[in-house]
This record gives structure tokens, C-alpha cells and sequence, in this order.
């Protein structure tokens, strides 16, 4: 859990190397850089989700997006999530 990873993360800054807390940190940072990319495909395909819903007239079509909306923005609370997550850390 949380706690695990922080103790971890503690002993590693106490014992480690410099290269092996340097080493921690350009992983966190990959992390973050790699969940922000994610996270802003999810933001561009909600965008364009968006914009058919409002040109869909269906009711079938218009289901279909609204599921696919509501997944996505699931996906974007998680990505944000462990951005803020691999910040913290």
C-alpha cells in the first residue's frame, strides 16, 4: 500500500545511493510523463465524443456514446489519480 511504498521510498533515501535515488526519481518522472500523455488522449477523445453525442440523433447511437463518455471519464478520475500519486512521491 501507500505506506509500504513510503517506507520504501524512506529507506531508499537513507541507505541508497545517489544513483540509486537518482535512479527513482528519473522512473517517477518517466511515470508521470507517460500518465500525462495518457491522460491527455483520454481529454482529446472525450472532446471529440462530446461533440458526436451532440450531432447524434439515434437514441441507440446516442446510448452507445454516453457509455463510452462515462468510461472514459472513469479512466481520467484514475489516470489523475496516479499523477497525483507519482507526484507525491
Amino acid at each position: 500500500g501507500t505506506s509500504e511504498d513510503e517506507s520504501e521510498l524512506r529507506v531508499l533515501l537513507q541507505m541508497g545511493s545517489i544513483d540509486e535515488v537518482g535512479n527513482e526519481m528519473d522512473d517517477t518522472d518517466l511515470i508521470v510523463q507517460q500518465l500525462t500523455s495518457k491522460l491527455s488522449n483520454v481529454d482529446e477523445e472525450l472532446v471529440m465524443l462530446r461533440a458526436d453525442l451532440g450531432g447524434s440523433t439515434r437514441f441507440s447511437e446516442k446510448l452507445e456514446l454516453e457509455e463510452r463518455i462515462a468510461e472514459l471519464e472513469a479512466r481520467q478520475k484514475v489516470v489523475k489519480g496516479y499523477i497525483q500519486k507519482a507526484r507525491k512521491r
